[in-house]
């Protein structure tokens, strides 16, 4: 997948792109963040923490918060990522925020990629087993929240010691930036804040998707269950191409002993 990634992508233009400020807000007056003495914890474990206290505490995210998720494993499922920054709880009862944005955070100086000739060029990753099992990690992260939700595109920050890069990626391919040190510049406090502020088109959801109504949740009710209780062939108007897991080849010669 990394060769349909471009890069490198400036960092400050990344942001200027692909999540502008609201109007009347200059970078100057972005909210900063601490992130001293994060790349220096030793375990990884205890440098998500770090990572998340120092985001929590600041005033760069209004709405939003950064959670650790590293040991929030979903069931039957092997979306587990380090952590994730998502809206702030509002209802109780839900078990699980939506992951808007997914963090993979490691605490040695391994960055995965070399930095691309142009903005253009495709981004090479390296050759380590480190490198491909990570970046193996961070796709499947990517096509859960792509086909768990209704997204068009989503973010990711990698982060790599003292050390991080921005990646937008959609179904088509990706754009990556260069890499920068999040404990010295701004572009990390940025990006948590121009985020937060983004629409939800922005963010990448789907504008065009809506919540079913009462009508369509009752028809799909119905359809389940009758799918559910019936015997051979199980074939469901419009369910039956994504419910039943036989091939459609079976599913003909079902048919036609009928």
């Amino acid at each position: 997948m990394w060769h349909s990634v471009v890069g490198s992508y400036p960092v400050q233009q990344f942001l200027d792109d692909f999540l502008p400020l609201p109007d009347g807000i200059y970078r100057s007056s972005i909210p900063s963040c601490d992130f001293s003495g994060v790349s220096t914890t030793k375990q990884e474990a205890k440098s998500y923490d770090s990572l998340v206290n120092a985001i929590n505490s600041s005033k760069a995210c209004p709405g939003f918060e950064m959670r650790n998720s590293s040991s929030c494993k979903q069931h039957s499922s092997s979306y587990q990522p380090d952590l994730a920054f998502c809206k702030v709880r509002t209802q109780e009862g839900i078990e699980r925020p939506i992951d808007e944005v997914i963090f993979e955070m490691k605490t040695e100086q391994d960055d995965t990629c070399h930095d691309a000739d142009s903005l253009y060029s495709s981004s090479s990753e390296k050759s380590t087993a480190s490198s491909v099992a990570n970046h193996g990690k961070i796709w499947t992260y990517l096509a859960h929240q792509m086909s768990a939700h209704p997204r068009l595109f989503v973010f990711c920050v990698f982060i790599y010691g003292d050390r991080a890069r921005f990646l937008r990626v959609d179904r088509s391919g990706g754009s990556m930036t260069t890499s920068f040190c999040y404990e010295e510049e701004d572009f990390l406090a940025q990006f948590l804040y121009r985020y937060s502020h983004a629409t939800n088109a922005q963010r990448g959801w789907d504008p065009t998707a809506t919540f079913a109504s009462v009508a369509e949740t009752r028809k799909l009710s119905r359809a389940l269950h009758k799918y559910k209780t019936r015997l051979e062939p199980r074939n469901v108007d419009y369910l039956d191409p994504t419910l039943d897991s036989r091939s459609r080849r079976t599913r003909s010669r079902l048919t036609r002993k009928r």
